[in-house]
């Protein structure tokens, strides 16, 4: 560090300072005292002038006590002097510029001396003549050869001086002149004064010049240019207010910013890390985007010591943050170091300015094992979870954010992470976030087995158990003492949902009120105090325990475990459960809650009371839960908080139930008109609805499931189908239509009451108002609900907080039944005195046939045609009139699962017609009657395409003389079963198989058409007809001889086990040759 006291730098300062003190006689003149400078000597020459010359110079400019005629004559005599008017003689630009230098050097006001001299000799500022002889000889020469000589120091130029000193004015008129020599140099208007500087050329711009010239090193002992000269002088001076070197560099930077681009001054001053320095370089509007650079916020990053806000460097890479504003400057490089650096007060301080979205951060974070920043954004980006991420340095690998956290890079290559504390706290908040957000267990195991992370079990479900004839407190018993359970099984800290069977349902299992109780139950205590104690879960999110009506579990020991698992998700079916059992932490908690209401008065009434709802920040949205939700979007938000309240139907009369309904929907409309007058408080969506205590018969199949039950993999490119659908242009839209010939259908929900005895018991002049039940858009409505007592006609609406018409949706909603698929049927087994409805089944097996069908394309539409009653009795003359009616419905493929045994060529003309002149597919099944029958139709027509079944391997059953196209697997197919109709979910057969093909093949048109934008099967294509189209894709799915696999339908199973997503808009466009981009679903 140099000291502001060195002889070397200063030079004759002191001199001057002490000469200050010796003032001449404010009457002598200056000729007098020029004509007695030493003339032998040029040590006491130089004296002589840079203290009695110069002083004189300065009193007669600036005498305070000076008359105004007084002053001007002085200044007149100055001009004379320095112009060497008049008897002045042998005064030339050697003398000029050291009386300048000593101006600049002099610590009190010389601002007039510097502009007088400067107005005679501009260019002195700017050249050393100490320095450099020759360069004196060319600026000019000198008069006396005494004037050439030095003095003994080695001096810099006025303008370097200036800014060394801090002399603001003296710098302003070092630059004004400057401009001016410049320009009339340019010109030409006066002498040539620039001849000592070669960049002085008659084609640069006047400006130019002056930035080399004042961008020069200095000749002194520092070598640096002005602005350094002032940085460095700053930098001394740091802790002084008002710094005037600051000012100087303020000034230099605003007469031409490109100054600062010349030498190393910004740089220096992010080295030392002078905030005020930075500032002035940033404030500069044209020199921010030189200086706010990755390169420069990096620097500063790593030289931080720590993450503390009052620190300069904390500032100074906050401000180039701030000054940058382009993702292309603050990119994946600065974010990865300030994670490196573990600056989360830096991030939390400076995220305003981060121009990033989301993705990515998560991951980076994990790389680097910082467990604050995980944290951090596990709580900002909950949805990062999901995500997934290729690092700049590895474009290659696209992984899940938790993938990071098990593997390490090194050189080019992934190797496992050595297992650490960081890596365990990342991994068990990861996971536990993931649990949390992703609510498809399906997608959730995909997530951790590709990102190499082995977990335990993810949820405890026994709600489908039947342990009849045991009671149930047997067989949670049972469970949690099996010697082999600790071996077998463990379980994550967090565990997704731990769902229950309902405990009064077996024999054995339920009390009867008033009979004397005969134990406390303890059971789903037991099982929950296992799970913590012995299998380290430490939060269950969702928590489903259908309880006994009497007799059930003590409610403060539910509060209890409730608190000690962190559920937030709370199903316990308690009949009028106490709210204020539960702790403030747990009312904090909680975001889901289900609530079983009697009816009484009491219990609705605490409900709404301050130690009620009104207790639970928390929740905001009321509407009903499952256990584990079926929707469209993988993720699921905390803001989505809900409430359900179930009045239990069975401990009340029909009438008495019906007016509880009306009242508590009443009473907590009131409720939520009161909560959403509170500003900041979200909107309350209110549901209540009724419930029967004990499980309802089994209810109409779920389509979704048996996708994924009979077509596993190929499961997920449907439901990526049915997004790209639902989200798409629906005009004109039409999906592809199937006829399914057979036995009729059944598809109704079970209800426990008859409606017409529920409308007869209605009173007379019920209000209307009451006739709109507040339900969500998933759950099905009573009829009785939507009934106007007065004319007994359907009332529309829905929705009590905003009646409405119900909306249209279009043929793409995705539906859970298979009602709503169907779209006509006809009915073609009548005789004289009867008729076989379609809609009114007995048999099961055409329900079933359809629920395939449905399950794999879910958006084709269903023409039934019923030819028989049972599985047999099928008539050529019945299934002739069935295809006939399914051409007028202008369908694109009829499934017949079934084989008649005798031939008609009626039957196969109307296969023919069909195939050929309405372009539909024929699917139909060989025959499963044994090895005496040798022919079966329409099988053994060449217009049909014929399925049989097969094992999972493929292996057809011998059944002698057997013609078939493909064979797909038709053994064991769970197809549902069918309220009110003896069935069984499990089905097999060739029928089965057949039912399978026909929803693959409708599949398969609908990708074709919409990969072909609409356009119509044109004649010159190679595979003009659509059943050589389905064959097409049919065999390309097969493997072996002639046996489908579902799952290579677009080549998903690679895809699957390639851990790539499956995209239906990719799938389509990458395997189907013909396919082409589209934009809308429109001509379908």
């Amino acid at each position: 560090m140099v000291r502001k006291d060195d002889p070397q730098v200063l030079g004759d300062v002191d001199k001057v300072k002490s000469s200050n003190s010796r003032r001449p006689v404010p009457g002598k003149s200056l000729e007098d005292a020029w004509e007695k400078r030493p003339r032998d000597d040029s040590n006491h020459f130089w004296d002589h002038v840079k203290n009695n010359m110069f002083n004189a110079i300065r009193v007669k400019l600036t005498r305070s006590d000076q008359q105004e005629n007084d002053a001007k004559e002085g200044r007149d005599e100055v001009v004379e002097f320095l112009n060497g008017e008049g008897n002045i003689t042998k005064l030339d630009d050697c003398v000029r510029w050291r009386l300048l230098y000593a101006a600049v050097e002099c610590q009190q006001g010389t601002g007039d001396t510097v502009q007088q001299i400067l107005s005679i000799s501009p260019h002195l500022s700017f050249v050393n003549l100490w320095k450099d002889s020759s360069k004196s000889e060319a600026v000019h020469r000198c008069q006396d050869k005494l004037h050439s000589k030095k003095d003994g120091f080695a001096p810099s130029t006025p303008f370097h001086r200036a800014a060394y000193h801090g002399k603001v004015e003296d710098l302003r008129c070092f630059l004004h002149y400057g401009e001016l020599l410049c320009d009339e140099q340019q010109k030409k208007s006066v002498p040539d004064r620039l001849s000592w500087f070669p960049g002085a050329t008659p084609e640069r711009e006047s400006r130019d010049i002056l930035l080399e010239i004042i961008t020069r090193k200095d000749t002194g002992p520092f070598k640096r240019t002005a602005l350094e000269l002032a940085q460095l002088r700053a930098y001394e001076d740091k802790d002084e207010k008002n710094n005037p070197r600051l000012v100087v560099v303020e000034e230099l930077l605003n007469f031409d910013s490109r100054i600062a681009l010349h030498d190393g001054a910004f740089h220096e001053a992010l080295k030392d890390g002078y905030l005020e320095l930075v500032n002035i370089f940033l404030d500069n509007r044209d020199l921010k985007k030189h200086f706010a650079t990755r390169k420069n916020i990096i620097h500063v990053i790593e030289k931080m010591e720590d993450d503390d806000k009052d620190s300069d460097r904390f500032k100074i890479a906050g401000r180039l943050i701030a000054s940058a504003g382009c993702k292309d400057v603050v990119n994946e490089e600065v974010i990865e170091k300030i994670i490196e650096r573990n600056l989360v007060s830096f991030w939390e301080e400076n995220v305003n300015h981060l121009e990033l979205d989301s993705k990515g951060l998560l991951h980076i974070a994990v790389l680097h094992q910082n467990v604050n920043f995980v944290r951090l954004f596990l709580h900002r980006f909950p949805k990062s979870v999901s995500e997934k991420f290729a690092m700049a340095r590895s474009p290659e690998h696209v992984c899940y954010p938790l993938w990071y956290n098990n593997k390490v890079r090194r050189g080019d290559r992934w190797d496992n992470r050595e297992r650490s504390r960081a890596q365990a706290d990342i991994r068990d908040a990861i996971v536990n976030d993931t649990i949390r957000q992703i609510p498809r267990m399906q997608y959730l195991s995909d997530i951790f087995r590709l990102s190499s992370e082995a977990v335990s079990e993810l949820c405890f479900d026994l709600s489908r158990s039947n342990p009849t004839p045991y009671p149930v407190t047997y067989f949670l018993a049972s469970v949690i003492n099996h010697e082999e359970s600790a071996r077998l099984i463990s379980y994550e800290p967090t565990i997704k949902y731990a769902a229950f069977p309902p405990l009064d349902i077996g024999v054995g299992d339920q009390e009867i009120f008033g009979e004397r109780i005969r134990a406390e139950h303890t059971e789903v205590f037991d099982v929950l105090y296992w799970l913590h104690q012995s299998n380290n879960v430490r939060k269950i999110i969702e928590l489903k325990v259908p309880d006994r009506l009497v007799n059930p579990h003590n409610e403060l020991k539910i509060a209890t475990y409730v608190e000690l698992l962190g559920v937030e998700v709370l199903d316990w079916r308690f009949l009028d459960l106490s709210l204020s059992v539960f702790k403030d932490k747990v009312k904090n908690q909680i975001r889901t809650l289900h609530l079983y209401a009697s009816g009484k008065r009491a219990a609705i009434g605490h409900w709404l009371s301050a130690e009620g709802l009104k207790s639970f920040p928390n929740v905001s949205v009321l509407q009903p839960s499952r256990i584990v939700p079926r929707t469209n979007e993988d993720i699921v938000f905390d803001q989505l908080t809900s409430l359900g309240i179930h009045v239990v139907q069975e401990l009340m009369t029909e009438r008495s139930h019906r007016k509880v309904l009306r009242e508590i929907r009443r009473e907590f409309q009131k409720f939520k008109r009161e909560r959403d007058h509170h500003p900041g408080v979200p909107n309350l969506d209110l549901t209540v609805n009724s419930q029967p205590w004990n499980p309802r018969p089994a209810q109409l199949a779920d389509l979704d499931e048996i996708a994924e039950s009979v077509v596993p993999k190929l499961s997920r490119f449907i439901h990526s189908y049915h997004d790209l659908l639902s989200k798409g242009n629906h005009d004109g839209f039409r999906p592809t239509r199937v006829a399914i010939i057979d036995n009729g259908i059944l598809s109704i929900s079970p209800r426990e009451d008859d409606i017409q005895q529920r409308i007869l018991e209605r009173p007379k002049g019920a209000q209307r108002s009451h006739m709109l039940p507040s339900k969500p858009a998933d759950v099905q409505l009573d009829l009785i609900d939507l009934i106007d007592p007065d004319t007994h006609s359907v009332v529309d609406g829905g929705n009590i907080n905003n009646p409405k018409q119900p909306e249209k949706t279009g043929n793409t909603k995705k539906s859970r039944s298979l009602w709503s698929r169907i779209r006509e049927g006809r009915s073609f087994v009548e005789d004289d005195v009867r008729h076989s409805p379609w809609m009114f089944a007995s048999d099961p097996h055409g329900t079933q046939m359809a629920n395939l069908i449905c399950a794999i394309d879910p958006a084709c539409e269903l023409y039934v045609a019923r030819v028989t009653e049972g599985q047999h009795g099928i008539s050529p003359e019945r299934v002739v009139k069935a295809i006939q009616w399914a051409i007028s419905k202008e369908v694109d493929i009829i499934s017949m699962s079934f084989a008649i045994l005798e031939n008609d060529g009626s039957l196969k003309d109307a296969c023919n017609k069909a195939k050929h002149d309405h372009n539909i597919v024929l699917l139909c099944s060989t025959h499963d009657e044994g090895l005496n029958v040798k022919y079966a139709w329409p099988a053994d027509y060449d217009s049909t395409i014929t399925i049989t079944a097969c094992d999972e391997f493929g292996h057809v059953p011998s059944r002698g003389h057997q013609k078939y196209d493909f064979a797909l697997r038709g053994l064991k197919v769970a197809a549902s079963v069918i309220p009110f109709l003896d069935s069984s979910d499990l089905i097999s057969g060739s029928s089965v198989a057949t039912a399978i093909a026909a929803g693959l093949s409708s599949l398969i048109l609908s990708c074709d058409r919409f990969a072909r934008s609409g356009q119509p099967y044109h004649p010159k294509d190679n595979m003009k007809l659509a059943k050589d189209r389905v064959e097409h894709y049919l065999n390309q799915m097969t493997s072996g001889e002639k046996y489908v696999l579902p799952e290579k339908f677009g080549n998903i199973d690679a895809k699957v086990k390639d851990g790539e997503d499956i995209d239906a808009m990719k799938v389509i466009h990458t395997d189907f040759p013909i396919a082409r981009p589209v934009n809308r679903l429109s001509n379908f």
